[in-house]
């Protein structure tokens, strides 16, 4: 069974606040529009585009989409000038992850994995990463699981983004 946390009055917006009081994604609950949003534009249009993580957007464009989406996530048109500069939408992406204010590997299993993988034994190690994943909050753990596969889908892709496995 999955650890919730215990709720505190709902924060408004999209930055800063914790995984589940994010607006949802319209196909998993679980995991903040946001992220859904920006994952499906890079894989729509930046697969190919080289240096896609690594080239940071223009602050000013993100600040500005950054104070609109703390607003309010409703009509949201991807299709509009601004959700264009790909480098935007990356660094929007990790700005949303560094603002959380409990991470998505939680605070209090840190430690824990950082033990985890610290072990020499690789089967061992990963049986205890696995452990600790699955006994994460369930916003965290199905957030976590959608961001690894774009991470994924995005490597699969590193000969012309140059993104690899290590570096993603």
């Amino acid at each position: 069974m999955r650890k919730t946390f215990e709720k505190k009055p709902s924060a408004v917006g999209t930055f800063g606040v914790r995984l589940d009081d994010c607006p949802p994604a319209h196909t998993n609950k679980y995991i903040p529009l946001i992220v859904d949003i920006c994952c499906k534009l890079v894989e729509e249009r930046g697969l190919e585009y080289t240096g896609i993580y690594r080239v940071p957007g223009n602050n000013a464009a993100i600040s500005s989409m950054q104070e609109e989406l703390n607003k309010g996530m409703t009509d949201i048109d991807v299709h509009d000038d601004k959700w264009r500069d790909l480098n935007v939408i990356s660094s929007l992406l990790k700005s949303f992850f560094r603002k959380l204010p409990e991470p998505l590997f939680t605070n209090d299993k840190y430690a824990d994995f950082i033990d985890a993988n610290r072990k020499e034994d690789p089967v061992e190690r990963l049986k205890t990463l696995k452990r600790l994943i699955h006994d994460l909050p369930e916003h965290h753990y199905e957030t976590l699981k959608f961001l690894s596969a774009h991470l994924k889908t995005v490597a699969e892709n590193s000969e012309k983004n140059k993104v690899t496995e290590r570096k993603a």
